[in-house]
């Protein structure tokens, strides 16, 4: 027993298969690979008419000789120039690939003379036929290149076809480009034709074009970052690592690149099927070039990049050093609030813009401290409807929209007091004022008086007015309902139609109006019927008629009434009351 050799290489030779993933689309991929890697410049790959068979075919070095069909059948070897296995190390087992797919039943390797037949349901488990594989070596016709003769099941022809289209289409997305299209990315590489037919080798995706922000060359492979996606839900960072597109997900940065690598190996894919890159101390170097690059870029008074998008994704990429070097902050003016059907947070901001930090407009954070004497409370809805105020008073308000540091100002509003009405509401108050600060308000603090209606509150409703968490500073509360209302209405966050919402909660601000409104006043009532509201609602109160002035009487539809109206104290004090009756036949 050889016990140097920490190998068993028939339990390898029947496990291999487990290293692939059975597509077709992988099969291509890896014999493509194998041509750019021998020095092709063209590859022809022809179908049969009755869908069984195909030929894939290339202009490159081929197997030299015996020693050739060796090192291309043995796995972990490989017959490629030294300069290719030092810049690429291929691993030498893209071959299997193809011997190991189900619906392949022969292939037959052709290149320089030689020819060999190869039963892939015997290749793998039956020692004694892979043995004595030279043995079945012919000579064949053939001029330099090499050539495969596969015999398989129609449906591989026809993934072939698929994954090897004239044109693809711009819209399919990148990730689905990647996986379905292996050819994509050889455009400078190999010309790839299927049945005469010129297949489509690139470009990755139209969206990059006119969207770069930095070119730089990394040991001779050239590195082009662009601007954030604002479009797609994902990014695209590829390399394309000669000819082949790999994902390459750097977590930490938002912007697009692709790394076209033709020279050496500045960072190391992961094997056989490369789903990405071994994460070691050539990748973290790799990742620090991006972010030196982008800062370089982005961080210079010169730049003509410095756009919102990149600006934004720059303090996201590196919030600390973005503090540090960045000289631009984003931020988008406050919008004031349109009284009508429009909810708080369909139009509250304008169109970012970038700002040199020197020069930054009155920033504001974008919420509401509310505040009496005891308490104070947040309130992310309401900035909207104090922006006029803000505007006349101080400055145009603008919110930050990037992840700086910059300091901004606080919105304090101190509600006045509670306005009296007839159903008690406590979030009715009078207009009051507002300042601006850095943290909590103090002495110095200027106090500005609201001259307009306004609003706060915490958390919006879906169904009911009276569930939003209310401040509301006015003189007239039915006036202040009917234009600010809509403010509170969410119909994001429920899963009830649209229209049943928005009906739903109309409704509650018209009841809820109803309520407020006054009832008939006294007067319109004649005769001794008023007479009688009158001594009804002073045996009530117990005291004389003459202190009972602005009566009013409101019919409810169960047969109930409410009397209410104002009472005067001897103290020359006036209090509002409402009395409940019942009207009997």
């Amino acid at each position: 027993m050889d016990t140097t050799l920490l190998v068993n290489p028939h339990k390898i030779r029947s496990s291999v298969k487990r290293l692939f993933t059975g597509r077709v689309t992988e099969i291509l991929a890896e014999l493509l690979q194998n041509s750019q890697r021998a020095g092709s410049r063209q590859v022809n790959i022809t179908t049969a008419a009755d869908g069984t068979e195909f030929k894939y075919q290339d202009d490159g070095q081929g197997l030299k000789g015996v020693e050739g069909f060796y090192k291309f059948l043995s796995l972990g070897d490989s017959g490629f120039d030294e300069s290719v296995i030092e810049n690429q190390a291929p691993m030498g087992i893209g071959f299997g690939s193809l011997l190991a797919h189900e619906s392949v039943t022969k292939v037959t390797v052709t290149s320089n003379g030689l020819s060999l037949e190869i039963d892939t349901k015997r290749w793998w488990d039956e020692q004694e036929y892979y043995q004595t594989w030279e043995s079945r070596l012919e000579l064949s016709e053939s001029s330099q290149g090499f050539c495969l003769d596969v015999k398989c099941d129609r449906k591989v022809i026809d993934e072939i076809k698929k994954a090897l289209p004239e044109k693809v289409s711009s819209r399919k997305y990148w990730k689905e480009k990647i996986s379905s299209y292996p050819a994509l990315g050889y455009k400078d590489v190999l010309e790839i034709t299927l049945d005469g037919i010129q297949t489509e080798t690139g470009p990755i995706d139209v969206y990059l074009e006119g969207n770069e922000i930095v070119n730089l060359w990394i040991d001779g492979n050239k590195l082009t970052i662009y601007s954030p996606d604002t479009y797609h839900w994902d990014r695209i960072q590829l390399v394309n690592w000669y000819g082949q597109l790999i994902k390459c997900n750097v977590e930490n940065i938002p912007f697009r690149f692709v790394f076209e690598v033709r020279n050496g190996r500045p960072i190391n894919p992961k094997a056989p099927v490369r789903e990405g890159f071994i994460e070691d101390k050539d990748f973290l170097s790799f990742q620090q070039t991006i972010e030196d690059a982008l800062f370089a870029e982005l961080c210079s008074l010169e730049t003509i990049h410095a756009t919102p998008e990149n600006i934004k994704a720059l303090y996201k990429t590196n919030p600390d050093r973005a503090n540090n070097e960045c000289p631009y902050i984003t931020a988008a003016p406050c919008l004031p609030y349109e009284p009508g059907e429009n909810s708080e947070w369909e139009s509250e901001k304008g169109e970012e813009k970038v700002f040199l930090k020197e020069n930054a407009p009155l920033l504001i954070k974008h919420e509401v401290r509310v505040t009496d004497q005891e308490s104070c409370y947040y309130c992310y809805y309401g900035v909207s409807s104090f922006v006029e105020e803000i505007s006349q008073k101080v400055g145009t308000p603008y919110e930050l929209t990037c992840a700086s540091t910059k300091p901004v100002k606080h919105l304090i509003w101190k509600p006045g007091e509670t306005i009296p009405n007839r159903i008690g509401l406590n979030w009715l108050r009078s207009r009051g004022e507002f300042c601006l600060t850095d943290e909590e308000p103090t002495d110095e603090a200027e106090w500005h008086k609201v001259e307009r209606d306004v609003f706060a509150f915490s958390f919006p409703s879906n169904w009911d007015i009276e569930d939003v968490e209310w401040t509301i500073g006015c003189e007239d509360p039915i006036k202040a309902i009917s234009e600010l209302g809509y403010a509170g209405f969410d119909p994001e966050n429920d899963d009830r139609d649209r229209d049943e919402l928005m009906s739903s909660y109309e409704n509650s601000m018209d009841e809820l109006i109803e309520r407020l409104s006054p009832p008939p006043p006294i007067d319109s009532i004649s005769g001794d019927l008023k007479q009688e509201f009158l001594e009804h609602a002073a045996r009530r109160l117990n005291c004389k008629v003459t202190v009972i002035s602005n009566l009013s009487v409101k019919f409810n539809e169960d047969g109930s009434l409410e009397i209410a109206g104002n009472q005067s104290l001897e103290a020359g004090e006036t209090i509002p009351f409402c009395l409940s009756a019942r009207v009997y036949e």
